[in-house]
């Protein structure tokens, strides 16, 4: 069981032995996810190396479709501390209505 989790973490795939404990207990269909043995003796469990390569391909390609382009920069929020020339301008409607704005917050000051 260790060596599975280690396995997956060298693999970039990390993943607890309580996991893999689950993907080798028999679903409802009595399938099971990782091809194993229980040793009820040595209460241990025996994975296949093929099995935990198989498991590890179908994670890495869960993981590039939730995030398919990882190196793709997220939007750049704009920080307020710059000045307003570098945020996009509004229509001339918006523009107005923000001097009236500032007018209106000289005067009641």
């Amino acid at each position: 069981m260790r060596e599975a989790a280690r396995t997956f973490e060298d693999a970039s795939v990390a993943r607890t032995e309580r996991s893999i404990i689950n993907w080798c207990t028999p679903n409802k269909q009595g399938i099971s996810r990782l091809d194993c043995y229980y040793e009820p003796n040595d209460h241990k469990y025996f994975i296949t190396p093929q099995s935990v390569e198989r498991v590890i391909e179908e994670e890495k390609a869960k993981m590039e479709e939730r995030f398919p382009h990882g190196s793709e920069t997220h939007a750049e929020v704009p920080n307020p501390s710059e000045p307003d020339k570098q945020r996009p301008q509004g229509s001339a409607e918006s523009v107005a209505a923000g001097s009236e704005r500032a007018g209106r917050l000289k005067e009641l000051e």
